[in-house]
C-alpha cells in the first residue's frame, strides 16, 4: 500500500518538479533547517522507496548523489510522465548549477514554472513565439535587486569552456526579440553563472564592451562550491564563500 504523503513529502516533490533535480544538501537547507541531516535522508529513503523519487550518481566517480522524481509522483503532482524521466546527462551540469544559484546563499530565487509565469504575466507566453518555444529548455526567475527593483531575470550557465562572445551575443539576440517591453523599462536581468572567477572577471570585461547598460541589468555569478568544480575536473580549490553576485 502507497504511504501518505505529508506537507513536506509535497513540498519536496514540488520542489524537484520546479528544478528537476536536487540534493540532500540543498534539501537540508530548504525543508529541514532545524534537524540533523538524518532526518533528510530518512525522508528520501521513504520516498524512494515507495518510487515517489529516484537517485543518481551525480559524479562519475564518488557517492555523492542528486534526486529526481520517480514515476509515483506523477499521478501525485498531476503532472507529465516524461517529468520523471532521469535527467540527461548534459542537462544535468546546468541543472545543478541553476540550483545552486537559486536555493542557495543569502539570496533564494525561486525558478519560475510556466503555470507560475503565465500568472505574473498573462498572455506573454502566447505573444511571444520565440519566448513560448525557448521556455522549457530555458530557466527564468525573479530578480530582486539591492534596492527592491524587480525583474525578469533568465539564467545561463557557462561550463568553463563556453565562447563567451558567443553566449552573450546569442542570449542578447534572444532578448531583443522576446522581451522588448522589457528591455524598455529596464526590467530584464541576464544571470550568468561561471564555474570560477577567472571566467568570471573575463566575461566581466566582455560585457562591458558588448552589453548597452542602459537596457540590460546584468549579475555574474561564481559557483563557490566544490562539487560544481567536479564537473569540470578542476582541482584548484574553490573559494570558500558562497555564492556570491555582483549587479
Amino acid at each position: 500500500m502507497a504511504i501518505r504523503l505529508n506537507e513536506r513529502d509535497m513540498q519536496i516533490l514540488s520542489h524537484l518538479r520546479r528544478y528537476r533535480l536536487s540534493t540532500i544538501e540543498v534539501l537540508h537547507g530548504l525543508f529541514f533547517p532545524d534537524t540533523r541531516e538524518d532526518a533528510v535522508k530518512s525522508t528520501l529513503k521513504r520516498l524512494k522507496g515507495e518510487n515517489y523519487v529516484a537517485s543518481q550518481k551525480l559524479f562519475p566517480r564518488g557517492n555523492e548523489v542528486y534526486y529526481h522524481l520517480a514515476p509515483a509522483a506523477v499521478p501525485a503532482l498531476g503532472i507529465s510522465p516524461a517529468s520523471s524521466l532521469k535527467p540527461s546527462e548534459k542537462y544535468v551540469f546546468e541543472a545543478y548549477a541553476q540550483l545552486l544559484f537559486c536555493c542557495t546563499g543569502d539570496a533564494h530565487r525561486p525558478r519560475f514554472s510556466q503555470d507560475e509565469f503565465e500568472e505574473c504575466f498573462p498572455g506573454f507566453i502566447n505573444q511571444a513565439p520565440d519566448f513560448a518555444n525557448r521556455f522549457q529548455y530555458d530557466a527564468y526567475y525573479l530578480d530582486i535587486d539591492e534596492h527592491g527593483m524587480r525583474r525578469l531575470g533568465r539564467i545561463l550557465v557557462d561550463r568553463g569552456d563556453s565562447n563567451l562572445f558567443n553566449l552573450f551575443t546569442r542570449a542578447v539576440d534572444v532578448a531583443d526579440r522576446a522581451y522588448p517591453q522589457f528591455l524598455a523599462e529596464y526590467r530584464f536581468t541576464l544571470a550568468f553563472i561561471f564555474p570560477n572567477d577567472g571566467r568570471k572577471r573575463k566575461a566581466d570585461n566582455l560585457i562591458r564592451s558588448t552589453l548597452r547598460n542602459d537596457r540590460y541589468h546584468v549579475r555574474l555569478v561564481t559557483t563557490a562550491f566544490p562539487s560544481l568544480h567536479r564537473f569540470l575536473g578542476d582541482l584548484v580549490a574553490p573559494p570558500a564563500s558562497p555564492t556570491r553576485s555582483v549587479g
